[in-house]
């Protein structure tokens, strides 16, 4: 049997409120230099390290990109923060997926409202090239939401036979 390896990376759009986050936190930050400066240096040196931790933090959240990587059976997928940290997310064993088809389908519309712990892997940005994967994780039921490419769809195919359904 062939291995299948397949990789790819998609990078996350962030929400329009992270900007006001951002701005607010910079202006905050501004805010307790001047008064560390000018009115009370002990409280602003305490100001300016605590809303300068966070704006850092902030800035690498929503600078991120998720890795697919499908290894034989098994998508594990990971959250890389601004190049330079990894966060495993997830592994889920493709060959037990139920079914996966494109957001909105009729294939899953059945389970559309069902109540099940949801992982939302995509971009953000366009929904209509997402696909949604239910699988058993950890002995109960998942939703994944995936934004595949071609390459990575067909390796999906292939090892879920019958189970992915197209466009």
């Amino acid at each position: 049997m062939d291995t299948i390896s397949v990789e790819q990376i998609i990078k996350v759009k962030q929400p329009g409120i992270a900007v006001f986050y951002k701005i607010g936190l910079a202006v905050l930050t501004l805010v307790s230099i001047v008064l560390m400066r000018y009115v009370l240096f002990g409280f602003g040196v305490i100001l300016v390290a605590c809303f300068g931790f966070f704006l850092v933090l902030l800035w690498r959240y929503y600078d991120a990109e998720f890795e697919y990587e499908l290894v034989d059976n098994e998508l594990s997928v990971d959250r890389i923060m601004s190049k330079s940290s990894r966060k495993h997310c997830g592994t889920y064993d493709v060959a037990k997926m139920e079914v996966m088809a494109p957001s909105g389908s009729d294939k899953i519309a059945y389970k559309e409202h069902q109540k099940l712990k949801t992982f939302d892997y995509s971009s953000n940005t366009d929904r209509s090239s997402t696909f949604v994967m239910y699988l058993p994780s950890n002995n109960e039921m998942v939703r994944v939401i995936l934004e595949p490419d071609e390459k990575m769809l067909k390796a999906i195919k292939a090892v879920a036979v019958g189970k992915v359904y197209d466009k």
